[in-house]
């Protein structure tokens, strides 16, 4: 196997299992955000809102379908994993404590 970057160097059964883990944490944190219904950010700005993701085996290519808000309205997407860039700013404020 190589790296993402398609250099062309091996890497080695250490590097291959701990490349495995972190993609495995990076999964599970999108999953999170999709059961949360948080927003994320994509590498072109947009911000959406992850409603399934795709992962193929062995070749670990991973597809996020997403919803995003375009000026057309509201649409759904399918982009690569490496699209999102992290979570979306909140932009909502939070909840107004109650006072007893």
């Amino acid at each position: 196997m190589t790296r993402a970057g398609g250099s062309g160097q091996k890497l080695t059964n250490h590097q291959l299992r701990r490349y495995t883990v972190l993609m495995v944490m990076s999964l599970r944190h999108l999953h999170r955000c999709m059961t949360d219904r948080r927003r994320v950010a994509l590498d072109d700005g947009r911000l959406a809102r992850i409603l399934r993701i795709d992962t193929e085996f062995p070749a670990n290519q991973s597809t996020v379908s997403v919803w995003t808000d375009t000026p057309k309205g509201p649409s759904v997407t399918k982009v690569d994993l490496t699209r999102i860039v992290g979570l979306a700013p909140d932009t909502e404020a939070p909840p107004a404590a109650e006072s007893a």
